[in-house]
């Protein structure tokens, strides 16, 4: 289940922009690569993995994980590029 879940946000994300979950899980500090990471882990977390898994997924620790849960709120609120490519995976997600 966790598999399916994950393979269906890394097939959306990828559709959005490009980026496959081998460019975006690598430790570094590059915006849209930290923004593909927020999304996976915002939309990993709606659709129900645990923190842990979404964190192996991503190739980080669980605390981050829940950093990124705690400002993502504010980055789709004040950051126009991150809320268009939060809104499109949604949107492809929610198909």
């Amino acid at each position: 289940m966790t598999l399916v879940i994950s393979g269906r946000i890394q097939e959306a994300f990828h559709e959005v922009t490009g980026l496959t979950i081998q460019q975006y899980n690598v430790h570094c500090r590059q915006d849209d690569l930290v923004f593909a990471r927020m999304i996976f882990a915002h939309q990993g977390r709606r659709l129900g993995l645990h923190p842990g898994d979404i964190a192996q997924d991503l190739n980080v620790s669980r605390s981050i994980i829940y950093h990124y849960m705690k400002i993502y709120p504010d980055e789709v609120k004040y950051n126009a590029e991150f809320r268009s490519m939060a809104e499109r995976v949604d949107k492809i997600l929610t198909q």
